[in-house]
């Protein structure tokens, strides 16, 4: 038969156990949030989905995990008690309220913004030509140096389309298949891209700062 003294040992783990769980998943989803289109580029459009599915299992075990520790501990204090099903609260919402994709993008241009312009105006020039492979009508896929190939996702390789005087220059964020791709795109005459270019339908198309938009065409 456990004694007083064992039961009271066991509450502080039983409380430990619920916080460190639902630290975990808070830990688990901001991760997956902030690194979602990397994880998209290493895992694959096919494996990645299911990774989140995975984690968001873990998350639905975690705040089961709390609540019902907050039944059963609720007389030993009502802070600590809550404080496993507060950080899964707040977790979720995090997750559903705070847009993660436009603020990882919005840094990821402004810190690249440079190095992006000085690649352009070396498309522009011509010094990448002899790099150039036949794109078809998607534009001419031009593979960046080794060094410069982390400013475009999916293999470091930019598309450069001509549409009757106008230039546009894409950088993936995300390769996809098919017509399924994202990205920041150069616009020589600051007009954005429309379905067609690229050969992608664009869904989705934001002014990021002069001759320079974030595109995401869909299937």
């Amino acid at each position: 038969m456990q004694t007083t003294a064992d039961q009271v040992e066991t509450k502080p783990k039983t409380r430990s156990t619920a916080l460190l769980v639902a630290l975990c998943a808070l830990g688990v989803v901001l991760f997956v949030s902030v690194f979602r289109w990397t994880l998209v580029e290493y895992l694959t459009p096919f494996l990645e989905p299911l990774f989140e599915m995975v984690v968001g299992v873990f998350f639905i075990v975690a705040l089961i995990w709390s609540l019902v520790h907050l039944i059963k501990a609720w007389k030993s204090g009502l802070v600590v008690s809550m404080l496993p099903s507060l950080v899964c609260l707040g977790t979720a919402a995090i997750a559903v309220f705070v847009p993660f994709t436009a603020l990882t993008t919005d840094l990821d241009f402004r810190f690249h913004y440079a190095a992006r312009t000085a690649v352009v105006n070396d498309v522009l020039a011509g010094t990448y030509e002899n790099r150039t492979e036949g794109g078809g009508g998607r534009g001419d896929l031009i593979a960046l140096p080794a060094h410069l190939s982390y400013l475009s996702s999916g293999g470091g390789e930019i598309v450069r389309f001509h549409h009757q005087d106008r230039t546009l220059i894409l950088f993936f964020s995300f390769r996809g298949v098919l017509d399924s791709f994202s990205g920041f795109v150069y616009s020589s005459d600051d007009i954005p891209p429309t379905s067609g270019d690229f050969g992608g339908q664009f869904a989705e198309v934001s002014r990021l700062r002069k001759n320079w938009f974030w595109a995401a065409s869909r299937n």
